[in-house]
């Protein structure tokens, strides 16, 4: 699951990612997926509090950067709602 944390700067975005803390498997999951994604100019990946940022096209709005096709599959959790977001790759 992941939840969306600070979002207030436009072009950039900090979410919480159930499962990232102290997983670097999971970040190599993450950073191979995110780099092929046009409209993200940066990220990081904090293992230690199990976030992402994610520095985008400002043009972008939050949904886009969100539930465009970035190549992971995560369940996003905004304001109480679930959703899935879907969208796989082949390692």
């Amino acid at each position: 699951m992941v939840k969306v944390v600070h979002k207030e700067v436009r072009g950039r975005v900090r979410l919480r990612v159930i499962g990232l803390k102290n997983s670097e498997d999971f970040k190599e999951y993450l950073s191979y997926n995110l780099r092929g994604v046009d409209f993200i100019h940066d990220f990081s990946i904090n293992l230690i509090t199990g976030s992402l940022l994610i520095h985008y096209k400002k043009e972008k709005t939050l949904n886009e950067v969100i539930y465009q096709n970035s190549g992971i599959k995560m369940k996003i959790s905004m304001k109480g709602k679930v959703k899935y977001l879907d969208l796989e790759r082949e390692l």
